[in-house]
């Protein structure tokens, strides 16, 4: 019995040993190959793991409480600019579906890659998941409006003033937001400006001014309440004068008594705001494969080389050049042709998404949120 243990013990021994010689080997083997280096150089690897466990874990908690869309966005980027991940040093993308984050480390280096990126990811404050064609101006102030953004007509929508990164809440008086079914809310593309007051237009019949933060009903033509059925989106200008072009309404010069003066053009009759844009030289009209230039009171007949099917409502400036983006399709105007044009970091957008806030441009689509190089 006693020998028995004795070869048992040995056979521990002997076991160990060779345990032991095994895993010497192994590490010898592995630092040969570089593993165990690699490894070593992995440590940032390693904190953006645990830093995407943390934004799926949280994401996970915000969505398992209801919430979705903005409010989603908003609760995750919350907590998790709590825990120090902002897009500062990250990049954080939030939706319905999940979230993703990636570091900025190497972007922020002043790689050539970076610099070289014409669209890069920005992450607001206080709103995200909103629509550029919503953000309008007084002149001074850049507000956000948009009443159909509210699945839930019986709470109180939210209106915003930027400040800064940070959209901040904004109430307004006079001009009710959609609060029932039979209020009618107010979205910031309807805005429009004469050159000296700020108007609120809709097709519901309501007309107001802007007076500070309250907005007073008006009428056209001297009625108490106008009877003109037109919306924000059927005003333009030529930067003399400010035009009503609608389909149902007609073609009227808007004077800043508020009166309406019937309007007669020459070579196009009937057509609609929604079309007209500007390359900041001439005023052009584009509707599909319809297109004009204004010369005077006359719309002539103009023909477009390189692109010849369009909408104006697609139609965007930097500031500096003039741009085509529907979908995939991007071009650049230069002098009567329009050239293909490559963007990279944002590769499918519409030009009807992108805004300024008078000294940078952005594209905003629902959880889609750019700003474009300088």
């Amino acid at each position: 019995m006693q020998n028995k243990k004795g070869i048992s013990l040995i056979v521990l021994v002997i076991t160990i040993i060779v345990m032991i010689i095994l895993a010497a080997s192994v590490v010898i083997t592995l630092n040969n190959t570089g593993v165990i280096n690699r490894a070593n150089e992995a440590v940032d690897l390693t904190n953006e793991a645990a830093v995407q466990d943390l934004a799926a874990l949280t994401w996970a908690d915000a969505y398992m409480d209801n919430k979705r869309g903005e409010l989603l966005v908003a609760e995750v980027t919350t907590k998790l600019s709590e825990q120090g991940i902002t897009n500062e040093n990250w990049d954080i993308t939030i939706t319905d579906k999940g979230i993703t984050v990636t570091s900025k480390k190497d972007n922020n280096s002043g790689g050539a890659d970076d610099e070289n990126v014409d669209w890069k990811p920005v992450v607001w404050n206080g709103l995200a998941g909103f629509s550029g064609n919503n953000i309008w101006t007084d002149g001074t102030h850049i507000y956000y409006s948009d009443d159909a953004s509210v699945p839930d007509v019986s709470v109180e929508s939210k209106h915003y003033i930027l400040n800064g990164n940070a959209w901040e809440e904004k109430v307004w008086v006079g001009l009710e937001t959609q609060t029932s079914m039979s209020d009618h809310g107010f979205y910031g593309y309807n805005f429009w400006t004469d050159g000296t007051n700020v108007y609120y237009s809709d097709l519901d019949n309501d007309h107001y001014v802007l007076n500070g933060d309250e907005w007073e009903e008006i009428g056209f033509n001297n009625d108490i309440i106008g009877h003109m059925y037109f919306a924000g989106t059927d005003v333009w200008t030529d930067d003399t004068y400010t035009y009503l072009s609608s389909y149902s309404e007609g073609q009227y010069v808007i004077n800043k008594d508020r009166t309406l003066e019937e309007k007669n053009w020459n070579g196009l009759e009937s057509f609609t705001a929604s079309f007209i844009w500007t390359d900041g030289t001439n005023i052009y009209y584009s509707d599909f494969s319809d297109h004009y230039v204004l010369k005077g009171d006359t719309w002539e007949r103009k023909n477009w080389t390189g692109l010849t099917i369009f909408n104006g409502t697609d139609i965007w400036t930097d500031g500096t050049n003039t741009y085509y983006s529907y979908g995939s399709d991007h071009y650049i105007l230069k002098g009567d042709i329009w050239e293909r044009k490559n963007w990279t970091g944002l590769a499918d957008f519409s030009g009807a998404h992108i805004w300024t806030d008078g000294e940078n441009v952005y594209y905003s689509s629902d959880e889609q949120q750019y700003i474009l190089s300088k």
